[in-house]
């Protein structure tokens, strides 16, 4: 999983056009800003190497999931859940799915990818989008 200047990136705009497909991405017939910034980061971590086998409609629908779950979480808190993946109309992809979701703290990627790595699990790919939020009196 190391990123090389050689490697293949996935393509921005297919992305962005996938994530038009859910209604949770978009205000009217745009993208929300904060949903683009957050599928263009994706689609720039992304190497086609590490999502061999998905499309573009897969990798927007693991980011609606992601997307709709963080929605629902609580102000200021550190969320974390292990999914199993499921790419667009719900067909499961054969692997399974750490999502982490919280104010942006420093090594905290670091550090989760260094347990992953000493219990010995592989990990096939790793996006890192941060966005500013703000969020209602809710």
């Amino acid at each position: 999983m190391s990123v090389d200047a050689t490697d293949r990136r996935i393509s921005v705009r297919d992305l962005l056009k996938a994530a038009h497909a859910f209604d949770g991405f978009r205000s009217g017939e745009h993208l929300e800003p904060a949903a683009e910034a957050f599928i263009t980061q994706i689609a720039q971590d992304a190497i086609e190497d590490d999502v061999q086998g998905l499309t573009a409609d897969d990798l927007a629908a693991l980011a609606d999931g992601f997307w709709r779950w963080t929605l629902q979480k609580r102000a200021g808190a550190q969320e974390i859940r292990l999914i199993e993946a499921k790419g667009a109309h719900g067909r499961a992809l054969g692997r399974d799915i750490l999502e982490i979701c919280g104010p942006d703290m420093p090594f905290l990627v670091d550090s989760v990818m260094g347990e992953i790595g000493a219990q010995g699990i592989e990990v096939r790919a790793m996006f890192h989008p941060i966005i500013q939020v703000s969020r209602d009196g809710d």
